[in-house]
């Protein structure tokens, strides 16, 4: 499976392919709980990639982040 990275536009790094999975399934899914069971994490591991996500991405929620993503 190819990975396609999402260059951060603020800053100078590129979400991980752990990371790019998540933000790709918050595309399909209402909630982030759902995504974290689809994912197999727990909670607590999805929101810590949450933050890192929106830290490397410059944005400042989840509809922000998705907007970016897309």
């Amino acid at each position: 499976m190819s990975v396609k990275s999402i260059p951060c536009p603020r800053r100078n790094y590129s979400l991980t392919a752990k990371e790019q999975e998540l933000v790709d399934l918050l595309k399909s899914v209402p909630t982030l709980k759902e995504a974290g069971a689809q994912l197999g994490l727990k909670p607590a591991t999805v929101y810590k990639r949450m933050e890192n996500i929106r830290d490397k991405l410059g944005t400042k929620g989840l509809w922000d982040l998705i907007g970016r993503a897309v």
